[in-house]
């Protein structure tokens, strides 16, 4: 809910200043968005240097609004540890005919610091730990990777 807000403060500010009737002689500074509170947030998880990706199959007896609830209490814990914006996005695929690796996972961590501080935080483990029963058996037959962004020149 908090991101849905600073993109929408964003996109505001972004309309106000395209139907802004003073000359560009009349604007005497733009606020940069890197000054903007929550504009880092935005920035780290639409553009992370690391990434985690898990693709799996939900297990028997484990229902996507258990696995769903499971990974939410992940990511407050992991906005509590001081990190928001960061931690695990879920999508399923779409078709009904595609039987393997039915789920896709990914974690989104602004660099491979911030992945290591967050999964060594005692919150974390807790948390994980509280859910062990929903993850294991995900845990146990998923393909996971953790990925660097690859730097290309623009």
């Amino acid at each position: 809910m908090k991101l849905y807000s600073i993109v929408s403060t964003l996109l505001l500010l972004a309309l106000m200043a395209c139907n802004s009737k003073t000359s560009e002689s009349d604007q005497v500074k733009e606020t940069s968005l890197d000054v903007l509170p929550g504009v880092q947030e935005v920035v780290q998880y639409l553009t992370p240097n690391q990434k985690s990706i898990h693709l799996f199959n939900l297990p028997e007896g484990v229902s996507e609004q258990q696995f769903v609830g499971s990974i939410s209490d992940v990511n407050s814990a992991i906005t509590e540890i001081g990190y928001p914006g960061v931690g695990y996005h879920l999508y399923k695929v779409e078709s009904d005919t595609i039987q393997e690796y039915r789920y896709f996972m990914e974690g989104l961590w602004p660099n491979p610091e911030t992945y290591k501080i967050i999964h060594e935080n005692d919150k974390w483990k807790q948390t994980i730990e509280k859910h062990s029963e929903v993850f294991s058996d995900v845990m146990a037959t998923q393909l996971y990777r953790r990925m660097l962004k690859v730097e290309m020149n623009e």
